[in-house]
């Protein structure tokens, strides 16, 4: 098997996994809805490294799978990394990327609670802080911890009345490992 058709399959599973748990609560009048993502595939580990050619094509299939989601807000973080992954939704949607410091869980916590009822928005982190952030959020489950090299866990993060109500994790596209 190619990779292209691994990924072309990943694309039509991860597809129907939205259709039939995301975007339905996502369209709820009394719910909003955070799509969480690591970063892309970076190509070292400082904090102003780019991101790599593989993960230039997931911050691609970021805005391919959510340029037609409803998605009102991206959020990232200060650091090159998170802005690239960002870009192409961004650009698609045609909205400016949110900058909320890496690190600074409350205030992303806050945004999240403070989205209106019915409303989507993709943010694209670091791996530790996503820990971190469910935790602060009060989770009632925790998630495996986020490796070094994995760049594919996409969470769904519901909010009800300002308080997360859930989430569920995908994984999306070819799970690229450097």
């Amino acid at each position: 098997m190619t990779r292209n058709w691994i990924a072309g399959k990943s694309r039509w599973i991860l597809t129907l996994l939205l259709a039939a748990f995301a975007l339905p609560m996502a369209a709820q009048d009394t719910s909003a809805t955070v799509f969480l993502v690591r970063h892309a595939e970076r190509s070292g580990p400082a904090k102003e490294d780019p991101i790599t050619a593989a993960g230039q094509e997931r911050a691609q299939l970021l805005a391919r799978m959510f340029g037609e989601a409803g998605i009102s807000k991206v959020i990232a973080s200060e650091y090159r990394r998170t802005q690239e992954s960002a870009a192409p939704l961004a650009k698609r949607l045609g909205v400016t990327v949110t900058v909320i410091a890496a690190g600074d869980t409350k205030a992303l916590g806050q945004a999240f609670a403070a989205m209106p009822d019915g409303s989507a928005a993709v943010a694209v982190r670091h791996s530790g802080e996503i820990e971190n952030l469910l935790e602060q959020l009060g989770a009632a489950s925790k998630i495996a911890k986020i490796e070094e090299t994995e760049y594919d866990r996409l969470l769904i993060l519901t909010f009800r009345s300002g308080k997360l109500a859930g989430f569920r994790t995908l994984r999306y596209g070819a799970a690229w490992k450097q």
